[in-house]
Order: structure tokens, then sequence, then C-alpha cells
């Protein structure tokens, strides 16, 4: 059932939907999604088609008929969704290619951009797909989150990676897979994003027991219970008692047992 709630900000946690048939919740910039066995219900900005509805600003959950979905990965102005079957929609922006569409305007309801997909991630405005064991990209390249020649590329770019991968992630401007090797990232790196040396701390025997989290330019790493944090901390957001950044992972003084990063902030559970 819908509950309604108030056209404004909110300062504490309102309750927006009941029913017994929701699956996961994902967040994204300025987006935030409730996925069920029929639908997604999508709600936040939307003047560029990142919601994947109509041409409208603003939405409060709105359903998008897109069944299956495992995954949702978004981007400042664009959206991919990851089914069970593989398949991978998108929707938003396709300037610069962030949609691997050759044409430059907005799709306002997702379409189908590949098949065979096992894993989405999208930056601020670049994208990656996990398929057949190779990592492609592609979008912006402006950091060498693509690790091409290019300024952007529309068609898929396969990124060259050391091990084989099993999971991708994002920030705004790097990336990463984390593969049978350990933890690869490369891009943007001014503010530590792609971290000092990460052997002493990740094993690669054991990358099924790792949880990564990624803000816009900071990450946190759990391993077991101990959690390791490295990047842009200009807001506190890496919980190292400073707001510097931090250019080699620190071990946070405390367990947990989840991590999750908004933009500029960070949560352990």
């Amino acid at each position: 059932m819908w509950l309604s709630i108030p056209q404004k900000e909110v300062y504490e946690f309102k309750e927006v939907y009941e029913a017994d048939n929701i699956v996961d919740i994902f967040c994204g910039w300025n987006s935030s999604y409730i996925t069920t066995r029929e639908m997604i219900l999508a709600s936040g900005e939307n003047s560029f088609g990142a919601l994947g509805i109509e041409a409208k600003k603003v939405s409060c959950f709105t359903p998008i008929m897109l069944k299956d979905t495992i995954k949702i990965s978004t981007g400042m102005r664009h959206t991919l969704f990851l089914s069970g079957s593989g398949q991978v929609y998108g929707c938003g922006t396709t300037r610069q290619g962030t949609l691997s569409l050759h044409r430059n305007d907005i799709v306002w309801n997702p379409i189908k951009l590949f098949d065979n997909a096992v894993d989405i991630a999208c930056g601020q405005f670049h994208s990656m797909i996990l398929t057949n064991g190779k990592v492609y990209g592609f979008g912006r390249n402006k950091f060498g989150q693509l690790k091409g020649d290019f300024q952007f590329t529309v068609d898929p770019f396969e990124i060259q990676l050391q091990g084989v991968p099993k999971s991708i992630f994002s920030n705004w401007s790097t990336s990463a897979a984390l593969s049978n090797k350990g933890l690869e990232l490369w891009g943007r790196n001014d503010f530590g994003q792609c971290a000092g040396s990460l052997d002493s701390i990740i094993d690669p025997l054991n990358i099924n027991q790792m949880q990564l989290a990624f803000g816009s330019e900071h990450t946190l790493l759990l391993f077991k219970d101990k959690v390791y944090t490295w990047g842009w901390n200009e807001h506190g957001n890496c919980g190292n008692g400073t707001n510097l950044n931090i250019y080699i992972p620190f071990l946070l003084p405390m367990v947990a047992k989840g991590v999750c990063c908004g933009g500029g902030h960070s949560i352990l559970f």
C-alpha cells in the first residue's frame, strides 16, 4: 500500500511503501528505487531522465514496468538496470556515450542495451558492464576511468585487467574490479581514490567475503569484520577523525558487519 509523505524536506525516517513483495532497495546521487517482483518504483530528480519515467522533473515512487531487476546503478544523469537473466536496460542522457547509443538526447523510458551481463557499474558520466569474464566501458574517459586513449567512447571498450573479474564498481571518476588477483582500481586519483598497496589487505582467495562501498570519491572495504577506508575526506566521510584525504588505506578502530556510502558520507552497521 502507498503511504502519503509531505512534499518537502524530511528530517526523520518516514514509511513510504508497504507490501510483501519488496525485493531490494537502491539509492543514487539524487534518486531512490524500490524493486518488487513485478516492477521498479522510482523516486527523485528526473530532469535528464535518470529515473526511467516520462518527462517529469520530480517523481515520488513512480512504477517502472521492469521485472526481475537484481541491480540498479546510477550516474549523475543516467541509470543502468540489470535483470536476473543478464539483460541491461538504460535510461537518461546519452551524451558522450553514457548509454552506448549513437545519439545525443534523453532516453526517458528504459531500453535494452545488452544481453549476457552479470554486473553493472555507473560512474558520474561513464558506465561499465561485466560479461563473459570481461569488463567493457563506455562514456567519458577524462580521468582514464576506461583506460583508453580517448576523451569518451560510445562503443563498448574492453578494459584490460590483471585478473578475471568477479564484480565491478565505480565512483564518480574512478573504476574498480574485484578479481582473482584482488581489487584493481584505475582512473582519477587526486584524492587517493585508487589507494596505495592493497596486497596486505585483500586476499584473492577470499574475495567472496569482502564488501565494497563506493561514494562519490571515497571507498570503504570490509573484510571479515575489519573496515578500511581511503580517498576524498573533506567532510570526514572516511571516518578517521580528520577531514584530510586518505592516500593509503586506513584501518578504522571498529568492527562492522556491513558498509555503505553516500556521495559524501558513510555508514557502518
